[in-house]
């Protein structure tokens, strides 16, 4: 990502990256250099209630297991998760390996959005992180 925005940086972006994104330090420089305003760049941090989250932490533990199970064919339960942290290291924690195959659950969501049922069932609190990482995300485009 900081390869791409520093090579376009007359471009009219904003980035949205995880807490635990390997390339903070260089978009900090990017920021740092002027090539990109810190106000393009929002951290799921800010709207997830965990530092450092995933995006995967914009869902509660159960919704993000729902795609994930679907994905991977498991039946993990909330109660398997132990810990407060990132969804991800929860899974981590319960499989015994590092989870790293984060497309199949988003290929997952795509899914379940042309069907619907995904997000009909998704809590308020969920929504209302998303409203408000959609607003932050519109707020710097008329910026």
């Amino acid at each position: 990502m900081p390869a791409f925005v520093s090579l376009f940086k007359d471009l009219d972006v904003t980035l949205v990256i995880d807490g635990t994104s390997k390339s903070l330090g260089k978009l900090k420089n990017i920021v740092k250099a002027k090539a990109l305003s810190a106000k393009r760049v929002i951290n799921t941090d800010g709207y997830t209630g965990i530092e450092p989250s995933d995006i995967e932490d914009m869902f509660t533990p159960g919704e993000y297991l729902k795609l994930y199970n679907t994905a991977f064919g498991t039946g993990i339960k909330v109660d398997d998760l132990n810990g407060k942290d990132r969804i991800i290291a929860r899974i981590s924690r319960a499989t015994g390996e590092e989870f790293t195959k984060h497309g199949k659950p988003a290929e997952e969501l795509l899914r379940m959005r042309d069907r619907g049922r995904f997000f009909s069932s998704l809590n308020a609190g969920t929504l209302t992180k998303w409203e408000n990482l959609c607003a932050a995300i519109n707020k710097t485009l008329s910026a």
